[in-house]
């Protein structure tokens, strides 16, 4: 006849041991929830910290380039004006010029004439 084999049973000694094992488990848990915590904790912060220094460098972003809008908007202005100012001391110029050479067109003419009339002896007037 086969004999039974024993089952095997907790024997006082081990009892201390699964207690240590369960304590230890429990105290692990515990850890890795406390660090868990801890390190959302510490995610949510540098988030925050990231979105602040992100609108600070958006702002200052934003500043600098109303800043620099505003700053070529002026030059702009400048330039513009400066260009209209040239163009009008060039038309001014331009009708100074014509003025000019209508005068002469003038003199040149009765220059002419005068001397048509010497060479002839009379004036244009007498062909009538």
């Amino acid at each position: 006849m086969v004999e039974p084999t024993p089952q095997a049973t907790p024997s006082d000694e081990d009892r201390p041991a699964s207690g240590a094992a369960a304590h230890l488990l429990e105290m692990t848990a515990r850890d890795a929830d406390r660090w868990l915590s801890e390190a959302q904790s510490e995610a949510a912060s540098l988030l925050d910290e990231a979105r602040a220094e992100a609108d600070q460098l958006l702002r200052d972003a934003r500043a600098e380039a109303e800043q620099v809008t505003t700053s070529a908007r002026d030059t702009a202005a400048e330039v513009v004006a400066s260009a209209e100012a040239e163009a009008e001391r060039v038309r001014a110029e331009v009708a100074e010029l014509q003025r000019l050479a209508t005068e002469n067109r003038e003199f040149l003419r009765r220059h002419l004439t005068g001397l048509l009339e010497q060479v002839t002896g009379s004036s244009p007037d007498d062909d009538d």
